[in-house]
Order: C-alpha cells, then structure tokens, then sequence
C-alpha cells in the first residue's frame, strides 16, 4: 500500500492567504507532514508531490504521483472565498461511483466530527489533482482560510494535527485497518515541533520513541552548530 500526499500550492504561489496574513501553502504542507507522520507511523508507505516550501506545478505533482503508482492519492487544501462567512469543511472528487467517492465519505465524516465546523460533504468538480491521477483521488478543503475565526484555527498546531488524524483515521477506515498508537499528547508535539523550528531536529520524529545515543549526539551539535553563529 502506498499514499500519495499533496500539500497545495508551495514556493512562489501561496495559495489563499487569510484576512491575517497566514499562507495557504504553510497550512497545508503542516496538515500534509502530520498525515504523512501519522501513516508512517502505521507502516503504510506514502509519497509527497512537495516536502518543503517548493514551487511545484500540478503536472509536476500528478505525474510523480503516477509515475510512482501510488495506490490512493489526498490532496490537501485550504478553501477560499470573497466573502469571509463562509465555514464549512469539504471533500471533493472527479466523478462518483467509485472508490474515490467511497474514500472521500470516509474522510470527510471523520474530517466534519473532528472538527466540528459544518459539514459541506463530499462535492464532485473538475480538479486537475483528481482528473489527472491515475489512482482514486480526493482533494480536501480543510476549512476556509478567508474566515477570520477558522483562519486562527487552522494556524494551531492542534487543529492542525486534528484535521490529520481526521483524514488517517477516515483512510484507515476505508481501508479497514487499524489506525495504530494514539496521537501523541500534544503538548509533547508542541516541544517537538518549536525543536524543528529552532533547527535542533531536522525532521519528524516520534516523541514517544527512546532516543539512540547518536541522535542525542546530533541534537548536541545542532545546538553547538546554532551557538557558534549567533
């Protein structure tokens, strides 16, 4: 089994950017990395079209996910709209009928309850990420970055790892595996993220996993490394 993972937009194209100031793309390469931390996690293999702050087009991301011959593919995503009302929390595919549309009921009912934000249900339109894969496709719309509540919200970590578990858990549902160890407590996600961000680790990892002595040693001198240029 292998999942294609599609953080929207990247690099010179932002995305919807909120009423605030926050960026599309940051939020859904955030919501990507936990989707994809979370799968892992389970033993499933994923792949993602942009791992960082890239610009990629959506040929590019469509045809590594084809050309890796991903099994599922979820393409993630902020809604936008020029009217800041609108809240609610949407699932889209190309057609009905099939396997796409049986993932997407998953996704979006564990999406809608984890959240709690209105539930747009599972919506079809004629997207380039789901017409051009060759692999059942999704694209979820993970709020609306435009309202000023929800903006606030998609920028938490919390929120953030939330909306992740939603997708997993309705993948794994679809499925019909196990979803594996619970989320982390998040205040253990929070340490290990502000470690990221301050460049002591360079990667996801697992808080609840025992550290080897070498990875304790490349903390150390990340740290030394970060001393050294202030």
């Amino acid at each position: 089994m292998k999942i294609g993972i599609d953080p929207g937009h990247g690099g010179e194209d932002p995305g919807a950017v909120g009423p605030g100031g926050t960026y599309e793309k940051d939020v859904n390469l955030a919501i990507a990395q936990r989707v994809q931390f979370l799968l892992s996690r389970m033993g499933i293999e994923t792949l993602m079209t942009r791992s960082d702050d890239s610009s990629k087009s959506l040929m590019t991301r469509s045809n590594s996910l084809n050309g890796a011959r991903v099994d599922f593919a979820i393409s993630i995503h902020c809604n936008s709209s020029a009217n800041p009302g609108p809240n609610y929390i949407s699932t889209y595919i190309q057609a009905a009928g099939g396997e796409a549309e049986l993932l997407a009921m998953r996704v979006q009912a564990r999406m809608a309850q984890s959240t709690g934000w209105p539930d747009g249900g599972v919506r079809i339109q004629n997207l380039h990420m789901t017409r051009e894969t060759q692999m059942p496709a999704i694209l979820c719309e993970c709020g609306f970055i435009s309202n000023p509540a929800q903006e606030l919200m998609l920028k938490s970590s919390e929120v953030q790892t939330r909306i992740a578990r939603a997708i997993v858990d309705g993948i794994s549902e679809f499925l019909n595996i196990e979803t594996g160890p619970p989320a982390v407590e998040q205040w253990k996600q929070d340490i290990m993220e502000q470690a990221m961000k301050e460049g002591l680790v360079k990667s996801e990892h697992d808080a609840e996993e025992a550290a080897p002595k070498w990875f304790v040693l490349q903390v150390a001198l990340n740290l030394l490394d970060a001393l050294r240029k202030t």
